[in-house]
């Protein structure tokens, strides 16, 4: 059996905005792969995918056996929309190495995208085994509990995140969906607020405190919200969606059809989930 060889030369995550730790090991012999690795991971920092995927595509070419280089390359496939090349390079690299935080990590974030809600929970789990502290999986678990109705589960995972790394926008979205799924409207919206203070440039806590205000009867607060997620993300679904019940409510029909056949066209058809999934048809997008 062919020892795989692992370089070290990144952490990459479910936010790849986050800061990414880079750990170089003593399997890192090759250092021409070490260094298209080290450039990969630094283009996925400045968010430049399409160049940081052909960097890990280099390191593939000269070592076929570099996990770190699949579960890499699969956090700038999900960053690009890509899910199913994402899975099928964790897949790849948990082949090699079954231990791998950064393959189940960036597995459960494009099955969270596709959907999968249950096999992103399952990575998510394995991923705390090897990794209690990790932040990036507990807030990925809280948003596969959210979409399992577990919302308990999944504050409790927010919370655990956010006394962990203090403002952490994705773990303030997560719980304000859990406290909605609950009733719990004052929490929610606390948690919005929270969100949105963090970061005003992205959409979804906009749309969940639309939704909030729509469960309060404050529809003219809802409309201005969803319109700022629309504003902030036209590619938001869920927006459009929620804009068109907020329409329909206050009895403008043709706008709210006109909304509803925008989220259908962005692939929004499922009105109990308040997480835009941004799919296309087959769940992937072509690769370039």
């Amino acid at each position: 059996m062919i020892r795989a060889r692992l370089y070290k030369f990144a952490l990459a995550a479910l936010v790849v905005t986050s800061s990414i730790n880079v750990n170089l090991s003593a399997f890192a012999t090759d250092p021409k792969v070490d260094d298209l690795g080290k450039q990969g991971v630094e283009l996925n920092k400045a968010h430049k995918f399409d160049e940081a995927i052909a960097k890990f595509d280099e390191a593939l070419k000269l070592d076929p056996k570099c996990a770190d280089a699949f579960a890499n390359r699969a956090a700038a496939f999900c960053a690009e929309g890509m899910f199913g090349h994402a899975v099928l390079d964790c897949d790849e690299a948990l082949k090699l190495d079954p231990k791998s935080k950064t393959a189940l990590i960036n597995r459960a974030w494009a099955w969270n995208k596709l959907g999968h809600y249950r096999q992103a929970f399952n990575d998510c789990n394995r991923a705390l085994r090897i990794d209690p502290d990790s932040t990036i999986a507990h807030i990925d678990r809280a948003h596969a509990e959210n979409n399992l109705h577990m919302q308990r589960s999944a504050i409790e995972d927010a919370t655990f995140a956010i006394k962990k790394k203090g403002d952490v926008y994705l773990a303030y979205l997560n719980r304000s969906h859990a406290y909605l799924g609950l009733g719990e409207y004052d929490k929610a919206l606390a948690d919005c607020e929270k969100a949105i203070s963090i970061d005003g440039s992205r959409g979804m806590a906009y749309n969940n405190r639309a939704w909030i205000n729509f469960k309060m009867g404050k529809l003219e607060k809802c409309l201005a919200d969803c319109n700022q997620a629309i504003q902030v993300n036209p590619k938001l679904g869920a927006a459009y969606f929620n804009r068109a019940q907020c329409y329909k409510a206050m009895g403008q029909k043709d706008p709210a059809t006109t909304d509803l056949a925008k989220a259908r066209d962005l692939g929004y058809t499922n009105s109990s989930n308040l997480i835009e999934l941004g799919k296309t048809a087959d769940g992937d997008k072509k690769k370039k």
